[in-house]
């Protein structure tokens, strides 16, 4: 869509209409997810996600700078990754169903807009090709994430 035809997007929507996760989807489902998102303010240093958590929601990055952190508030505490806007992360749980496998703090001040597992599988029983795509998208990510894992260790080895 041209930048002048997103002024008049919501703020969610011009959101969702950029990020990777919901590349290959229709403007109408891209809105019908937006609608469906929560938009949440956290200040800089509040704890989003705790590690072990039971995950149950996918969160996009509207503006600010989250951090991934294992051992959040230990001494052995790791910042792994920084994301920034439009950047997704919740990922893992939902695909998983599994405990949250590291925690998540707003390094800066962050609107980030959540969509539940309830949110997702409504979606989903509505745009169902367009749900396999996002599990596709999730997978890239995923697949992208591991290799600049991968990458890093080689250089500190």
């Amino acid at each position: 869509m041209a930048e002048q035809g997103q002024q008049w997007l919501t703020p969610e929507v011009a959101v969702f209409m950029g990020v990777p996760l919901f590349e290959g989807i229709s403007e109408d489902a891209i809105r019908a997810l937006a609608l469906a998102a929560e938009e949440d303010v956290y200040p800089a240093g509040q704890v989003i996600f705790r590690e072990g958590e039971h995950g149950d929601r996918l969160c996009v990055i509207g503006d600010g700078e989250v951090e991934v952190v294992k051992g959040l508030g230990t001494e052995r505490e790791v910042v792994l990754a920084k994301l920034g806007s439009r950047d997704f992360f919740g990922e893992m749980s939902l695909v998983e169903g599994r405990p949250r496998s590291a925690s998540i703090r707003a390094s800066r001040a962050s609107v980030v807009y959540t969509l539940t597992n309830h949110a997702i599988g409504r979606f989903s029983r509505f745009w169902p090709e367009f749900h396999s795509t996002i599990i596709f998208n999730i997978a890239a990510g995923l697949s992208r994430r591991l290799r600049e894992i991968d990458r890093a260790v080689v250089q500190k080895g």
